[in-house]
């Protein structure tokens, strides 16, 4: 038996990396097959356009739960991909956090404040913050969610080390 108690915290981090490299990997050969075919068109930002909250909402349901793991929906409006960075993440995180992958997977650096802002007003994803805090800190999707807790298999390692379930409410 190991007495390190850093293993399982340093494997899991590694897991973790491995992931987001092949997801990138993956990316990256879909680029050059696409670069190939003459296919340009990942490369082209076109702006966002403001659309009615419940059909952009319906449809990032329907396009998060409908996307493997490994893909990326490149095209997608930010509030799609941020609920598919989500996904993959696949825990309470920090909003730095959803930032820096929504940079690396789309290599945009744009700001997504707002557009998480707006999907929490619509209910999507939840603010986590103490009872008594003035701010919250971490993110997490509404469906992490049951009765006011997270569920354990959202949590970080070392979560319940720092928080109690219930000292947090999520707004």
């Amino acid at each position: 038996m190991d007495s390190n108690p850093y293993k399982e915290l340093i494997l899991r981090s590694l897991k973790k990396e491995r992931e987001i490299a092949y997801s990138k990997l993956t990316e990256i050969d879909k680029t050059i097959k696409a670069v190939k075919n003459d296919d340009y068109s990942m490369f082209t930002n076109g702006r966002e356009v403001e659309q009615p909250l419940e059909n952009i909402f319906n449809r990032a349901d329907t396009a998060a739960a409908n996307i493997p793991q490994h893909e990326f929906p490149l095209k997608a409006e930010t509030k799609i991909q941020i609920l598919r960075i989500m996904d993959i993440i696949g825990e309470v995180c920090k909003l730095k956090l959803i930032q820096d992958e929504f940079k690396r997977l789309t290599g945009s650096s744009a700001n997504i404040r707002e557009s998480v802002r707006t999907l929490n007003k619509a209910g999507k994803i939840l603010m986590m913050k103490e009872n008594d805090a003035s701010r919250g800190n971490y993110w997490v999707k509404s469906e992490w969610v049951e009765d006011g807790k997270l569920l354990d298999k959202y949590k970080f390692e070392g979560f319940n080390t720092y928080y109690n379930d219930e000292s947090l409410k999520f707004i």
